[in-house]
């Protein structure tokens, strides 16, 4: 008598390494048809405290750290949507704030795009965001910043009633534009200002032809403009390079009439 076989189990389905698998609905969450009831709920419950101060303003605003953490961390994680960013464009415009710094702007705009994992379903809005700074260096970042803060601040409907929201996140970190005032010149002064470019010809004219060490003007430059601020930065800065021009032009000066050379200059 032939030996009974083991009844045969049912093939196994094959998952993809690549599929992405969807938990099951969190525990206190209402069940969702659609991406639209999603958006409906952060906007009816989300609340984010005002904790961002700035140094020229009164009252308090929305920090993008503390939207970011509120929004994602106790709202978009649990409710399965993801976001990204399409059509992502921009341009910059050199400016000049009142001090006469260079402080040029940084102008983005795109598609901000959220998306249910579970259906692929996409909710998407139009923002623009813009960032200066003085230098130049941070401008891109904060308009990124402003640019993410804004789809969020729009699409959950978070108020702010004492700022306004394209107000700078990390102000502190940003050299007010208080700092250097303009100096009062009188008009003869005024109208043999030099440009940027002028000023910049100079600095190179002595580095050339006067003997002026490459490493003397960084110095002198830095000393001017205080530390922390990095030459890239302070050389696109009219005052910086003209106070500079004048050191330069005294230092070169002393070495034809006394042949002494200045302490930077050796030390460089």
């Amino acid at each position: 008598m032939p030996a009974a076989r083991a009844a045969s189990k049912p093939p196994v389905a094959k998952v993809a390494e690549a599929e992405i698998t969807v938990e099951a609905p969190k525990d206190g969450l209402p069940e969702f048809k659609n991406i639209r009831e999603k958006i409906l709920y952060v906007q009816k419950n989300i609340e984010v405290e005002k904790l961002g101060e700035h140094p020229q303003r009164k009252g308090k605003h929305l920090r993008f750290e503390d939207v970011l953490a509120e929004v994602v961390d106790e709202y978009l994680n649990k409710l399965d949507l993801i976001t990204t960013i399409r059509n992502l464009r921009g341009t910059h415009s050199p400016a000049f704030d009142q001090g006469g710094r260079y402080k040029p702007s940084a102008f983005i705009q795109g598609t901000f795009v959220f998306i249910d994992v579970a259906t692929g379903e996409e909710w998407p809005i139009e923002v623009s965001g813009e960032g200066s700074s003085v230098g130049g260096s941070d401008s891109t970042r904060i308009a990124h910043t402003m640019f993410a803060k804004i789809a969020y601040l729009e699409t959950f409907k978070i108020r702010e009633e004492n700022a306004s929201r394209f107000d700078p996140d990390d102000a502190a970190t940003l050299i007010p534009d208080a700092v250097l005032p303009p100096a009062e010149k009188s008009e003869a002064e005024q109208k043999s200002a030099l440009t940027l470019k002028e000023l910049t010809d100079k600095v190179t004219n002595h580095v050339k032809n006067n003997d002026v060490p490459g490493k003397a003007v960084n110095k002198e430059g830095t000393k001017i403009a205080g530390e922390g601020v990095e030459p890239k930065d302070w050389k696109q800065d009219a005052r910086v390079m003209e106070a500079l021009v004048k050191v330069l032009d005294e230092q070169v000066e002393q070495v034809k009439a006394t042949g002494e050379v200045p302490d930077s200059w050796t030390e460089a």
